[in-house]
């Protein structure tokens, strides 16, 4: 965990000045209260957004997303909403609890919102497997300029699912019209444009950092309007499609 967190310290410290700098999920291992003054002293007066686990007194515990200002303060804290089941939490874990299995996890932040940084206007967060959902992604009151997903796809292995998530991941991008920061443990970290387009990027085992332009946004999507509408008009065109084949056309 140390050596994670050094490398995306000495990787900060390496880029030129730039207007936002984004680490993956969980890249810090420290208390954010502790951690927070020495990553802002590497970002060379740029917010910088990391990933971190998070407690109240309470006793909730949370997978955080938090911005930092150029100052050292955490200006901003989003707690992931879209927990991964048995992952981050159990089920029905109160069902579990009468055949004596007990496992603690993560609580659930307040679903969809936004957060501004000076500079660079309104950001949803989202924090791994949040980004596959439509009906989560940009559904915040506020339309956001810009997304930032961070995520770890190290637990996918060597198989398809980094590739899988990344494609999910243009996928929101397209249909919101949004540009996407994305920053992954092992998987693809990129700048995603509004038309799904990217360049620059690091993947698999590559160490490093991405230095990109932000696209713009643009004008709200149909789709971002009604999202419902195109998966009623799929339904209807594969109903109308069976029903042509059933009667002997082709289409």
């Amino acid at each position: 965990m140390e050596g994670i967190y050094q490398r995306h310290m000495a990787l900060t410290q390496a880029d030129p000045p730039v207007d936002l700098i984004v680490w993956s999920e969980t890249s810090v291992y420290l208390p954010i209260d502790v951690a927070k003054s020495e990553i802002a002293a590497v970002a060379q007066d740029a917010p910088i957004i990391v990933g971190y686990q998070s407690s109240r007194a309470e006793g909730l515990y949370f997978n955080t997303l938090g911005i930092i200002s150029p100052q050292g303060e955490l200006q901003a804290e989003y707690h992931k909403s879209r927990l991964v089941p048995f992952g981050e939490y159990l089920p029905l874990a109160w069902v579990a609890g009468w055949f004596g299995l007990q496992r603690a996890g993560f609580s659930s932040g307040d679903g969809p919102s936004t957060l501004k940084i000076d500079g660079i206007g309104q950001i949803q967060p989202l924090i791994c497997y949040e980004g596959i959902f439509p009906q989560f992604v940009g559904r915040s009151a506020v339309r956001p300029d810009l997304l930032i997903l961070i995520t770890n796809d190290a637990w996918f292995g060597a198989g398809q699912g980094p590739a899988q998530h990344f494609a999910q991941a243009r996928a929101r991008a397209i249909e919101l019209g949004l540009p996407m920061v994305r920053v992954a443990n092992r998987g693809v970290s990129t700048v995603i444009d509004p038309r799904g387009g990217y360049g620059a990027r690091l993947q698999g085992e590559d160490t490093g950092f991405v230095d990109v332009p932000l696209p713009a946004r643009l004008p709200t999507p149909f789709f971002a309007t009604y999202p419902w509408a195109a998966t009623i008009f799929m339904a209807l065109w594969l109903c109308v499609a069976a029903f042509w084949r059933r009667t002997g056309h082709k289409c």
